[in-house]
């Protein structure tokens, strides 16, 4: 008694304890139930214990169905990692493939736009060829500006095959330099072969298009020839109405224009032009000895008067 008296005690916990214990005997405090104490004790806990396994194994039922949903949603992380990863992999090659594409495009534009500038500068087109080739085609306007298009032509050739004449002599001429080491002069004669070649085969485009436009030329000079022809028989024709007839002049000079380089059809041609001007002034004289003018008398009805 004086061992539990000398203890002390917090009043609440205390308190609290003594409750509880006073619970365990009811309404009674007998011999038998202060005996019974210890039994009655481990009972209670036991039935605590109970409650709290009971209670414990909804919490464990939540843990582990919480612990299912977290094993899934890991399964499903790694499953969306490893798509990821093989999008990443996927876009990285066609990222790759999307940067050679427009690589390739970028080449393609390039060789492309020098294509359409060589074009410009060395062939001739469909349209200007087949206005010149096509006999059925009139000599006019369009015609004239396609020839003057084959001459530009001929003159682009004539100049690059020029200029590689230049290079290639001046490069001649320069040839004697003094020696050099072994890996230099090789590097430097491999460079050399390269324009070399490059040049050979410049030179070779260049007569290879004065050859295809020289035919195309003649096929040109030899229309325009045959149409002055008719040209000048049209001009017999026209004799009467002055204005169609300087048309007509104008077309026949516009051709010889033309066709001066070529000797043998410009001496012809003038010759065919001489003799319709003799033709054309000898008709008109016996108009106006027989007819007379617009405003004047024939010539022959003077013929007997001595001093006129």
């Amino acid at each position: 008694v004086q061992k539990v008296l000398s203890l002390r005690f917090e009043p609440s916990s205390s308190l609290a304890a003594l409750q509880t214990l006073s619970s365990f005997y009811g309404e009674g405090n007998s011999v038998d139930q202060r005996r019974n104490l210890r039994y009655m004790i481990e009972n209670e806990n036991l039935k605590l214990s109970k409650e709290f396994v009971d209670d414990f194994s909804n919490v464990e039922s939540a843990i582990e169905d919480m612990s299912k949903r977290i094993a899934d949603l890991e399964g499903l992380l790694d499953t969306a990692s490893s798509q990821l990863q093989d999008s990443r992999d996927n876009t990285h090659e066609v990222l790759a493939r999307a940067r050679k594409l427009n690589l390739h495009k970028k080449h393609t534009t390039e060789k492309k736009e020098v294509l359409d500038l060589f074009s410009s500068r060395f062939i001739l087109s469909p349209e200007n060829e087949a206005r010149i080739r096509n006999s059925d085609t009139p000599i006019d306007d369009d015609f004239f500006r396609s020839l003057k298009q084959l001459h530009r032509v001929r003159l682009e050739a004539r100049r690059m095959l020029e200029e590689l004449n230049d290079s290639s002599s001046s490069s001649t001429e320069g040839g004697g330099v003094p020696s050099t080491p072994s890996s230099t002069s090789d590097g430097a004669n491999s460079s050399h072969d390269e324009l070399k070649g490059g040049s050979h085969y410049d030179a070779a485009l260049a007569v290879d298009i004065l050859h295809q436009t020289s035919d195309l030329q003649e096929i040109a000079y030899e229309r325009i020839f045959v149409w002055i022809q008719r040209q000048c028989k049209e001009l017999v024709s026209v004799a009467s109405d002055h204005e169609a007839e300087e048309e007509v002049s104008m077309r026949i000079k516009k051709g010889l224009h033309v066709i001066r380089h070529r000797i043998v059809y410009f001496n012809h041609s003038a010759k065919e032009i001489s003799r319709v001007r003799r033709q054309l002034l000898l008709q008109r004289f016996h108009e106006t000895l027989v007819k007379g003018g617009h405003a004047s008398r024939p010539i022959d009805i003077h013929a007997y008067d001595i001093v006129r």
